[in-house]
């Protein structure tokens, strides 16, 4: 039998962690651990040691941004895969992109998957690359696929 796979999920809308950790733990190919307070993601992640992150952008306390720069500059937990959720719909996300210290590899609604063309360093290449970015909202479905897609490549 195949290990679970264990996600790292640090979101702090507390039912959408309750129906996530659900809906993955009942595939049977995951083990979920929630966490909903952002200050404690690095020691969770350096702790649990997650086969994969999934990191909502839009926090209270400590964003996004600050938890994937933190995890990033973290030679033990740097190469960790990151999928990034998030409300930011698609329009928002393509005027933000290029002033963000980070990219995703691809942006994936419940409809499409688009991969993210790499800018040169010229252009102010990122400093930290992410597997995906996952528009809110998402199908069960999408979210496990995505998930599943991330982790064949780890």
């Amino acid at each position: 039998m195949d290990r679970k796979r264990k996600i790292l999920l640090i979101e702090d809308e507390q039912d959408s962690c309750f129906f996530t950790k659900m809906n993955l733990e009942k595939t049977g190919k995951f083990s979920v651990i929630a966490l909903s307070d952002s200050q404690e993601a690095e020691n969770a992640c350096l702790r649990e040691k997650p086969d994969l992150v999934l990191l909502d952008l839009v926090m209270p306390k400590k964003d996004g941004f600050h938890i994937l720069k933190k995890f990033k500059d973290n030679p033990l937990i740097q190469k960790m895969p990151i999928i990034i959720t998030s409300g930011l719909g698609r329009e928002a996300f393509l005027i933000s992109q290029y002033d963000w210290s980070w990219k995703p590899k691809y942006f994936i609604t419940d409809h499409y998957k688009e991969p993210i063309e790499e800018s040169d360093a010229e252009s102010g290449k990122p400093a930290y690359i992410v597997e995906a970015f996952l528009a809110k909202p998402y199908s069960a479905e999408t979210l496990r696929r995505t998930i599943e897609e991330v982790l064949r490549e780890f």
